[in-house]
Order: C-alpha cells, then structure tokens, then sequence
C-alpha cells in the first residue's frame, strides 16, 4: 500500500449526521458505538439491520472501551466511570482533576494488561494542562505524562510492548515503551508536516502499522512500526476523529468525523461531516483489549 488517493472504491458512510464531534468508535458483537463529545449523545449501530439508537448523557462522555464484568467503561468530562449497558445510568467514580475546571478527558483505550489510559485536555485549547493517565482494574489512577493543551489517540503496538499518544497541537506523534510498571522513553515517533492535518484518534493493525485520524487533514495516514509515512485514506471530510477496526475478521476500518468549528460555506462544501464511515483497506486489524476492573 503506497498510496490511496481517491477512497471512493473503498468508503462508505454508515450514518449521515452533522456530529459535532463523534468520536471514540468501538467495534463489539456486531454493533458499532460511538460518543458525540459535544452533542452531549452515546451511539449505536446495528452493522447487519443500520438499525441506529441514540441516547442523551447528562454529562460528556468522550470514550467508551469493553469491560470484563460486562458494559462499559467510560471517561467523562471530569473523570472515569461505569456503564452496564447502552441504556444504563452513569456510575461515577470521582473527579480526576478538580483544581482544573476548564480541563476535561478526551480520549482512551485500554491496554493488553486491561488498564485504561486516558488523556485530558484544555476544553478552551490554549493551556498546557492536560496530562496522560492509567486507570488500573482496582480502580487506581495515576499521571505518567504532562504539559499537553489537546492529548488524543493512545493505542498499542501488537505485542503491548509500546503506547502510542498524541500531543495534536503540536503534530507530534510520542511513542513510549509499556509494561506493567507503566511507560517509559518517551521519544518521538512521528512529526506531522504541513501537508498532514493534527493527530487525532489512532489504533494499530496485525502488521504494526498505525493509522492516524488528522483533523483538519481530510484523512488518515497510515505509518510503518518505524514511524515511515506510507499512504493516506483520503475521505470527503476534513475533520477525522477517530478509528477502530471491527467486523468479523477485523478488516473494516470505522471512521468517526466532526462538524464542530465548521462555517455554513464549510459545511456546505462538506455536507458529510460529523457521518460516520467504513473502509476496506485490505489489512486486518488486532483484537482490542478488555478493561479488567
């Protein structure tokens, strides 16, 4: 794979919305889940019937990741969280960071030792003050990084041995070494130049590869385990949250997109953003890990 210019033989979009920022998509049992950080909404879709089912949160929750005891674990705008199922009540297990009321967590995955790592931003863009936590199965967090304005897209190498993590204002693609201590040499693995978009959400296939979600970048990259550029999947939208592989063999890619920031000429000349989208790409992806707590 050098180069995929024109995805059309390959996208198709799933569910037609204006989001203003999906996000987070999660592959389980047929169905495909997703949040809209800012629309306050959790999603799902039924692959086989497109049956789709909305609900309201109360609260942001800006990812959702399996659950060994069943349901889901969740990170919201002020902290971590329960959910047994789509339509049950948010179980919160405290405020992460209560001195920084303009902070909120953004993205998460849980590792192959079934911890949850989550980023935390500032909402406003502007302040250095998110850090990069681990949520522990007994219910431990803890910081093991800092001084990011917008964390986005930790995810794993095949083997577990290396975190992937993004610091998106700056373009930087930071991957660490893992094991059950935590991360250490943190090193940069990629540097996004002008003609690629800031990194967002991100997962890794049976090869190593890692693809990279760019907003504003109207794609997603696609890196070799050296950090090498390899290709681009183009998509019709410029804002590109998030991915995931699903499907029975892990082959498809799940794309989720945003409208937020958009102008009405925007928005017009990308009537999809903020749709959610599917893409054979021909490799296959790894089986996501299971929080253990």
């Amino acid at each position: 794979m050098t180069e995929v210019a024109a995805a059309a033989d390959v996208l198709q979009c799933l569910f037609v919305d204006n989001q203003l920022l999906a996000e987070g998509p999660l592959y389980q049992h047929g169905w495909l889940y997703w949040v809209d950080i800012k629309g306050l909404a959790l999603h799902r879709l039924q692959l086989a019937t497109a049956e789709h089912q909305q609900r309201h949160v109360p609260e942001q929750i800006t990812s959702i990741s399996p659950r060994q005891k069943g349901g889901f674990v969740v990170t919201t705008r002020t902290g971590f969280g329960f959910i047994d199922d789509f339509s049950a009540p948010l179980h919160s297990l405290g405020t992460v960071e209560p001195a920084l009321p303009d902070n909120r967590f953004n993205d998460a995955k849980v590792d192959p030792l079934g911890n949850l790592w989550a980023g935390t931003m500032d909402d406003l863009e502007k302040t250095p003050s998110g850090s990069l936590y681990r949520l522990t199965p007994e219910h431990q967090w803890q910081v093991f990084d800092t001084g990011y304005i917008v964390t986005n897209g930790p995810t794993f190498a095949p083997d577990g041995r290396r975190l992937y993590h993004n610091d998106s204002v700056h373009k930087q693609i930071f991957v660490f070494d893992l094991d059950a201590s935590g991360i250490s040499n943190k090193r940069v693995f990629a540097q996004l130049g002008v003609d690629h978009g800031h990194p967002d959400g991100m997962t890794v296939d049976a090869q190593g590869c890692l693809w990279v979600c760019e907003y504003a970048g109207w794609g997603i990259s696609r890196f070799d385990p050296d950090g090498k550029f390899m290709a681009k999947l183009a998509l019709p939208v410029a804002n590109v949250t998030s991915c995931t592989f699903g499907g029975d063999q892990l082959e498809t890619l799940y794309i989720t997109t945003a409208a937020k920031g958009l102008t009405a000429a925007e928005l017009a000349g990308q009537p999809l953003a903020g749709s959610i989208f599917a893409a054979a790409v021909g490799v296959q992806g790894i089986q996501g890990a299971v929080f253990l707590g």
